[in-house]
């Protein structure tokens, strides 16, 4: 497997134990919106050090403003739902992206999907539809409004993974400096609408940077396995994080799934690995 495939399944297991950082700060005293406010910040701090102060020209282009809006969607509602929700259903919500990064990424990038593309987008959907299946109500629907934010993240992460194939390459320094800053936006708006901002020990303020820097390099690296994997294949790829939530809430929260959600899970990690799967190229023969 190529390096830009393994650095978007690291990703995915760095983003499928982010979770349990936010549930310490929760337990320490710190609200999900002044958490990831103080995380943002200190993640701010350090992309916009790294970028040497300098922002990508969204005014020119808007297409980069909409993509780091759907990157700040995307990591905050994660995390707020992670942290108050079952993780592994929140995970797998999250990672309904393919039944938006298909349709996106034939309409954006003419990538059309392919007979491959059409099984994994069966797969994934009724996977989508284990999970979200209601029972008092009998037909798929979210049951919680932190469900709702998974999905609603799942949608801002198959925006982010279309329109950072569809900007041309660039310094990557001054996007995530501009995605840093929208997220850190996003939060601090939480936050004042909460009205709570008890100030935190140095233990979480420590544990708050951490994360925050954390987050920074995670990004980073999910940037540049994105350029480079057509758009498909990195949705797929990401919802490795499936596998490594399952064994981090198992093994921190004490977390188990229910027989639907096994389910929904296999159908959408065999999505994955229909997507990934390539044919071995045909031999070329010597005779002339």
């Amino acid at each position: 497997m190529n390096r830009p495939a393994l650095t978007l399944i690291g990703t995915a297991m760095c983003w499928a134990a982010i979770w349990w950082p936010f549930r310490w700060l929760l337990e320490r005293g710190l609200s999900s919106a002044q958490a990831n406010t103080l995380a943002f910040a200190f993640g701010a701090v350090g992309a916009l050090i790294w970028s040497r102060g300098r922002l990508p020209a969204f005014l020119r282009d808007p297409r980069l403003l909409v993509m780091a809006l759907a990157s700040a969607i995307c990591n905050l509602g994660y995390n707020a739902a992670a942290t108050h929700a079952p993780v592994m259903k929140v995970v797998l919500l999250l990672y309904t992206a393919p039944l938006w990064t298909v349709p996106l990424a034939w309409w954006l990038l003419h990538e059309r999907p392919g007979l491959r593309g059409c099984v994994a987008l069966a797969l994934c959907s009724g996977g989508a539809l284990l999970m979200l299946w209601h029972p008092a109500l009998g037909y798929p629907w979210p049951a919680t409004p932190w469900e709702w934010v998974a999905l609603l993240a799942g949608l801002s992460l198959a925006v982010y993974n279309v329109l950072i194939r569809a900007l041309p390459h660039g310094d990557e320094r001054p996007r995530v400096a501009l995605i840093f800053l929208v997220e850190l936006v996003l939060a601090a708006g939480w936050l004042l609408a909460e009205g709570e901002m008890p100030a935190p020990d140095a233990a979480p303020l420590g544990m708050a940077a951490f994360v925050g820097l954390a987050m920074l390099g995670i990004i980073v690296a999910m940037q540049w396995g994105l350029q480079r994997l057509p758009a498909n294949l990195a949705a797929m790829l990401m919802s490795t994080e499936l596998v490594f939530a399952a064994l981090f809430s198992w093994w921190w929260a004490g977390e188990a799934m229910g027989v639907r959600e096994i389910a929904g899970a296999l159908l959408v990690a065999s999505a994955a690995l229909v997507s990934a799967w390539q044919p071995a190229p045909a031999a070329v023969s010597d005779a002339a």
